[in-house]
């Protein structure tokens, strides 16, 4: 059997991942109709025909091949007829229909002129009040008020229906809005005055989603009251829950410059934090032999619901998902690998949304990830140490330079920057993460249950505070970074095909693949 780690036998989800992303590169670029995706699956099912016939257990073994290349056609096919059907675009029906009603799909957001809130409408209106269903995502910009300020998930509105198309990008060296916006679902957009829109009433589509919003609220609003400094305050919501809409941009350009801009994000690094404080919190479980199993469904139970407080970003939902692989294999006493739970994660998410394949807190999630389950071993040259400080500092050398092999030229395609210190600043700031999630969720037990927390606070804040600092004497050091890199989309490509290449030719020590 092939030893290696991406081999089919020891990651059998990567038969499906990679044409599942085949496919839909391939419905993409091409945009052809539902039908003509179905060519490959029959073409598939052809070859799986004569796979299934009675043969002996060796002819069948023979022709495995067979049977993987129709498993790849027809896994390709369905990659692109779910890409095709999730991006078809919506027909406005005929007639005249100046109003539309919509519910709100997330709170508003405040840019500099308004605010900002994706909406989805479902109802279109005639002026003599007939009402048609209609179904399409739309961005909304609200002149700024307090009525558009207080805007949140389930809010029903309905507004003067004028919407028009996102502008396509003209400038090779911009940001391409208007395809960001297309892969969340979004072609049109519209600005609203104070009297071209009205609220209506309040019907969130999920009850779930809505209770998980109030207390992602309650949360922020309690944050806000425990006496820290305004930007500490700011990074300790984007710390534990995400809210990142009204961190400063200059100290989003210092974490960047300093290669900690993963730590804004609720990404695995946060998720696998808060995973091994609640695992730690439920050890008397592991006390009692009838309650043992139970600790890794109660911690993976509690990891999905701070996964949905926070948003459910691509990030989070990777890390539950290879959480809940890892976890239940531990339940059911049985082992599992960990770049099979990271290809099942992105098979999963992939297969219900085909555009999160666009998304870059996707791609660099994954990326990084898969980067540190393949070089993290290799790398981490003083793990045997007998010394904990030598086995700490490689570890942390070891995951950083992992984790910039992955994400680093996808960062620098979308963010034109190249921290050239990330280390220095991963070394500092990573081993504090923990200890800052700890106390940052004990201050909000004490300031819930109302006991003094003065102390908490102040330690609280020194931490952060220290982050803070770290990150921008590093933004300051000479050559800490370098700005205004432009990466072309086929030089990304190159990159990770090529080290995909070098890591099956080391791994394996092919004369072929390194001729390749």
């Amino acid at each position: 059997m092939n030893s290696s780690s991406l081999s089919a036998a020891r990651t059998p989800f990567i038969r499906l991942l990679v044409p599942l992303l085949a496919g839909i590169l391939y419905q993409e670029f091409l945009c052809l109709p539902i039908w003509g995706n179905l060519i490959p699956a029959l073409c598939g099912l052809v070859l799986w025909s004569s796979f299934i016939k009675r043969d002996s257990i060796e002819e069948q073994y023979h022709k495995r091949s067979i049977f993987g290349v129709g498993l790849f056609l027809i896994v390709f096919s369905i990659g692109a007829i779910l890409h095709g059907t999730q991006n078809r675009i919506s027909q406005q029906p005929s007639g005249f229909y100046p109003i539309a009603i919509a519910h709100v799909n997330d709170k508003a957001v405040e840019k500099t002129n308004s605010y900002y809130c994706p909406v989805t409408i479902t109802a279109l209106s005639d002026t003599n009040g007939s009402i048609v269903k209609y179904k399409e995502k739309i961005a909304l910009y609200f002149e700024k008020g307090i009525q558009a300020r207080r805007l949140e998930y389930g809010d029903i509105i309905g507004f003067e229906f004028r919407p028009k198309a996102i502008p396509p990008n003209t400038n090779p060296y911009a940001f391409d809005f208007a395809s960001f916006m297309k892969h969340k679902g979004i072609s049109r957009s519209q600005y609203l005055t104070g009297k071209q829109w009205k609220y209506i009433g309040e019907k969130p589509k999920s009850n779930l989603r809505k209770a998980t919003s109030d207390l992602q609220k309650h949360l922020s609003d309690q944050l806000q009251s425990c006496n820290l400094s305004k930007n500490s305050t700011l990074l300790l919501r984007a710390l534990l829950l995400g809210e990142r809409q009204e961190f400063p941009q200059d100290l989003r350009s210092y974490f960047s410059a300093a290669g900690l801009s993963h730590v804004l994000a609720v990404s695995g690094l946060h998720m696998g934090v808060v995973a091994s404080l609640i695992y730690f919190l439920f050890f008397l479980l592991s006390l009692f032999k009838s309650c043992r199993k139970l600790r890794p469904l109660f911690t993976l139970f509690v990891l999905w619901i701070y996964a949905y407080i926070t948003g459910l970003s691509p990030s989070a939902v990777r890390a539950c998902i290879m959480a809940s692989f890892l976890l239940t294999a531990e339940f059911l006493d049985r082992r599992n690998s960990s770049l099979n739970a990271l290809f099942a994660a992105a098979f999963f998410m992939l297969s219900y949304d085909t555009n999160l394949i666009f998304d870059v807190g996707f791609q660099m999630s994954f990326s990084a990830v898969t980067a540190i389950l393949l070089f993290y071993t290799k790398l981490n040259i003083g793990g045997n140490s007998p010394y904990f400080i030598v086995r700490w500092l490689s570890s942390c050398v070891a995951v950083s330079i992992a984790a910039q092999i992955g994400a680093l030229p996808i960062a620098v395609y979308y963010f034109h920057t190249i921290p050239l210190l990330f280390l220095i600043g991963n070394i500092f700031v990573l081993p504090l993460l923990p200890v800052v999630f700890g106390l940052s969720f004990l201050l909000l037990l004490f300031s819930a249950l109302h006991i003094p927390y003065d102390w908490l606070g102040n330690t609280v804040d020194f931490l952060l505070q220290y982050i803070q600092q770290i990150s921008l004497h590093i933004y300051k050091l000479p050559w800490s970074h370098i700005e205004s890199v432009w990466l072309e989309a086929r030089y990304l490509w190159l990159y990770f095909i090529c080290g995909i290449l070098s890591y099956i030719t080391i791994k394996n020590r092919s004369k072929k693949t390194l001729w390749l």
